[in-house]
């Protein structure tokens, strides 16, 4: 028989080498998520930016329809 610390070797290795790649697998989702989530953050960002905006432009509609009531009126 061979010498037994050979076959120990490549029994850590080939049990060693999956947990390593799950590792570098699971930093990469990670990285992944952390990148959707700053994604999502921008989304929503923007959305409320976008909120104000059209609520900004729906009270200007609203002051013009006040502004041109008044106007009929004094017509």
């Amino acid at each position: 028989m061979k010498n037994p610390r050979i076959y120990l070797l490549l029994l850590l290795f080939f049990i060693a080498n999956p947990i390593l790649f799950a590792q570098d697998k699971q930093k990469e989702l990670e990285e992944k998520r952390q990148a959707i989530l700053n994604e999502i953050k921008q989304i929503n960002s923007l959305l409320f930016k976008t909120k104000k905006e059209e609520k900004s432009v729906l009270t200007q509609v609203e002051d013009l329809n006040q502004r041109i009531s008044a106007s009929e009126n004094l017509i």
